[in-house]
C-alpha cells in the first residue's frame, strides 16, 4: 500500500477528495511510480453525479469493477481512481482487477474458525487432556479492567482495548468535525495527516464499542464524511496557529471524556507530537 497519503488526491490538495469515498485505500505501483485510489463506498457500481463531476474536472479515471472487491463483497462496491494525464494503462489495471477470482467470503468459507480469542478444539479434540494441549500458551483471554475494556468491535482476533468510559455522541461528531477541518489546512505535513487518520480510525472503533448497533445505525460515518468548506472550523485550520488551536480543543475534549490508561495516552500521544509538529510550519 502507499503512504504518500496526498498523492490520492488530483493536485495533492485534499480539497479535492472525491465524494462520498468510503472504506477507501491507497495503491502504489512500483513499476511505475503511480498511485491508485480504492474505495467502496455503498453505492450503486455507477460513475456519475459529483463523482464524475469531480474526475472529469481534474482529468482523472474513475471506473467502477466488475469485481466484488474486499471490504463488504456485494453491499460496497469497488471503484478504481487515478491520474489520467500521465497515461498510466488503466485499461491493463482493471482487465487484471475484473478477472480476479470472487473473494473468499464467510457464507463460502468450509474451514473451521472461532471469533476472537476463544480456543479453538478440533473434531479429534476429545479429552480433558486433549483440551488442556489445545490452550496454546500465548493465548490472550480478554478481561475488563477499571480503566480499560476489550475491543470486541468486528470480533478483533488481536488484543486491542479501550477506556472503559463512553463519549458523549455529540462529542464524537465534534471530534470527527475537528479532525476533518484540520486535514483541510493545505500545508499540513504528511506526519499530522498519517496520525490524524489513526486517531480518527481509532475513535470510530471505539464509537462502535461503546454505543450498540440500534444507536451506531442512526448516524452517517460521520469520521469519515465530507465537511463544508465555509465550516467555522474550517476556516479557523488556514494558519498552523488555528490548527494548533483546533489540536489542542480535541486533545481536551478526549482527556475529559476518557479514563486515563493506555489505549487513550497512546491517542493524546499522538496529539501532541502533531502540536509539536503544527508549531515548526512556517
Amino acid at each position: 500500500m502507499n503512504r504518500d497519503y496526498k498523492a490520492a488526491y488530483p493536485h495533492r490538495d485534499h480539497n479535492n477528495k472525491l465524494p462520498k469515498s468510503d472504506h477507501s485505500t491507497d495503491w502504489y505501483d512500483p513499476d511505475t511510480g503511480q498511485t491508485i485510489l480504492i474505495d467502496e463506498p455503498y453505492l450503486a457500481p455507477v460513475v456519475d453525479g459529483e463523482r464524475a463531476a469531480l474526475a472529469k474536472e481534474h482529468n482523472w479515471h474513475l471506473q467502477a469493477s466488475k469485481w466484488a472487491g474486499m471490504y463488504y463483497p456485494e453491499m460496497s462496491h469497488m471503484f478504481v481512481s487515478t491520474d489520467a494525464s500521465i497515461g498510466y494503462d488503466f485499461k491493463g489495471l482493471m482487465t487484471k482487477i475484473d478477472s480476479m477470482p470472487y473473494p473468499i467470503t464467510e457464507e463460502d468459507w468450509t474451514g473451521i474458525s472461532l471469533k476472537g480469542h476463544d480456543t479453538f478444539f478440533s473434531p479429534l479434540c476429545v479429552t480433558p487432556q486433549d483440551k488442556n494441549r489445545a490452550v496454546a500458551k500465548g493465548t490472550i483471554y480478554r478481561w475488563s479492567s477499571s480503566k480499560t475494556l476489550p475491543m470486541r468491535t468486528w470480533n478483533a482476533p488481536y488484543n486491542e482495548r479501550r477506556p472503559n468510559s463512553v463519549m458523549s455522541i455529540e462529542s464524537h461528531k465534534l471530534a470527527a468535525r475537528l479532525i476533518k477541518a484540520i486535514e483541510q489546512y493545505e500545508v499540513n505535513p504528511d506526519a499530522i495527516y498519517a496520525r490524524l487518520s489513526s486517531i480518527k480510525s481509532k475513535l470510530e472503533d471505539w464509537f462502535f464499542s461503546e454505543y450498540d448497533n440500534s444507536v451506531t445505525d442512526k448516524f452517517d460515518l460521520f469520521y469519515y464524511g465530507s465537511i463544508d468548506r465555509n465550516d467555522s472550523f474550517v476556516l479557523q485550520a488556514d494558519s498552523s496557529k488555528g490548527v494548533i488551536s483546533l489540536l489542542q480543543e480535541l486533545k481536551d475534549m478526549l482527556l475529559d471524556a476518557y479514563v486515563d490508561c493506555e489505549p487513550l495516552r497512546k491517542m493524546i500521544g499522538k496529539l501532541n507530537t502533531s502540536i509539536k509538529l503544527a508549531s515548526n510550519i512556517q
